[in-house]
């Protein structure tokens, strides 16, 4: 549930709160919340400055630093979060909204997590606060003498009589309200809360680093750790199809160091789970495919001719990763890009190639004649006897410049087959006939040249 948690508040990040993906993430704490409540009845969340504890179990492991959940919380006052059973969708999507808005320092909002808690009067969402803010940091604050139990601050009357897990948690809930009625937070004198000229200063740095971070990258590890673990095929697809619209967004904004990121942690997690877990190897699969689709690489054509020269070899590490499949929509640009561009596109689809030569013969097959001119000579550096094939055939195409180009690529490949190149002795082309005659003469010679060196010694 915390990792849930911890996922909707970073699509919080990212899309406003309508957004279908933080909608799903909110559906998705919510159910799991549920499912919690339905078996134990009530949920207790220890908060500490790095950490949130179940039971004295470490169920979430932050750092001590702005925007992390746990110190989220705790920097506010938060010291137990206390879920009861029927909490409502709306008080799941509170909370989250709520963390959301406070957690970090940067944020424009005025107030807190807890006043915002406290006047929301949640019936299902309790909480236990410090009564002096300053305390937390002075390590004054007490702490409950029972860890497996309810901790209050000091309220007059008699103690509280809590429910039991099992218990009915209707119960539990007017106790709990009037803990949280008496509840007091004294007045702190501003002058107990004055920064030194130091800590001015740190404390804006604090705030401008914030508002220059970018989360994604954060969130595409965060996603990447998730996925390595998971054993929930519905939550696993969750994720594929939220990094699967992240990885076309970063191409189309030119992040290409998050998308270098996806494509490679999602190769880690198939090859983790080509034999452990067949479920999540086909769905890694799928997701390949479905990027390295020509519909879905067609937007590349208004990215790449405004690509630097940085961001052309930056985006050249990130096609490299797409499967071979990717040629079919990849190739067709070579037709309307120029200058480096053109060149990595090259590159790229060589070096794809070289690992499934199959969709280059598709496309191959398929292409207009000014696409097949310039794949041929990509080809000639493509190695393997299909490719040989291939030229070969190329070499019998109606246009006489793409015969001349698979004649050249021969050549560049020193194949020496005189008994398959016969017949371009007779092509129509003078061009290409010279061509040819001249490199049978050649390899004669050399031939000749290497019998004669063996006779002399």
């Amino acid at each position: 549930m915390v990792t849930s948690l911890q996922l909707a508040l970073k699509m919080f990040t990212l899309y406003a709160e309508d957004h279908v993906y933080c909608q799903k993430s909110i559906l998705r704490v919510h159910s799991e919340l549920e499912g919690i409540l339905n078996k134990f009845g009530t949920l207790v969340l220890e908060v500490r400055s790095d950490c949130l504890l179940y039971k004295g179990e470490t169920v979430h492991e932050g750092t001590s630093k702005d925007g992390d959940l746990a110190f989220a919380l705790y920097r506010d006052g938060l010291l137990e979060m206390v879920f009861l059973n029927g909490i409502e969708k709306e008080e799941t999507a509170f909370l989250i909204r709520t963390i959301d808005r406070y957690k970090s320092l940067a944020t424009t909002a005025e107030g807190d997590i807890v006043t915002a808690l406290w006047e929301a009067r949640l019936p299902h969402i309790h909480y236990i606060a410090a009564e002096n803010i300053l305390e937390i940091e002075q390590g004054k604050q007490a702490s409950s003498a029972d860890p497996m139990g309810f901790h209050f601050p000091d309220l007059p009357g008699a103690g509280l009589d809590l429910p039991s897990a099992d218990g009915d948690s209707s119960s539990a809930e007017a106790p709990l309200a009037e803990a949280v009625k008496h509840m007091e937070f004294p007045p702190v004198s501003p002058t107990g809360l004055q920064l030194s000229p130091e800590e001015a200063d740190h404390l804006e740095e604090m705030v401008r680093c914030e508002e220059d971070r970018d989360a994604t990258q954060e969130i595409m590890d965060m996603m990447g750790d998730i996925l390595k673990d998971q054993q929930d095929e519905e939550f696993f697809a969750y994720i594929l199809e939220y990094m699967q619209e992240e990885f076309g967004a970063s191409m189309k904004r030119k992040d290409f160091q998050v998308a270098f990121r996806i494509l490679q942690t999602l190769h880690q997690v198939r090859k983790l789970s080509e034999e452990s877990k067949a479920w999540a190897f086909s769905r890694i699969h799928a997701f390949f495919d479905h990027i390295a689709h020509p519909e879905f690489l067609q937007g590349l054509q208004e990215v790449l001719p405004t690509l630097t020269h940085a961001e052309v070899d930056s985006a050249k590490k990130v096609l490299g990763l797409l499967p071979s499949g990717a040629i079919l929509g990849l190739g067709p640009l070579l037709t309307e890009l120029s200058g480096p561009v053109n060149e990595m596109i090259g590159d790229v689809l060589v070096s794809l190639a070289s690992r499934d030569i199959t969709p280059m013969e598709q496309l191959l097959k398929d292409a207009a004649e000014p696409l097949v001119f310039r794949l041929v000579p990509l080809l000639g550096l493509v190695d393997g006897k299909r490719t040989v094939q291939i030229l070969l055939k190329l070499a019998r195409h109606p246009s006489e410049r793409v015969r001349l180009e698979a004649l050249r690529a021969i050549i560049g490949r020193k194949l020496w087959i005189p008994d398959k190149l016969g017949f371009l002795l007779e092509d129509e082309s003078n061009l290409i006939r010279r061509l040819t005659i001249k490199y049978f003469g050649a390899r004669e010679i050399a031939v000749i040249a290497v019998v004669s060196a063996g006779d002399e010694d």
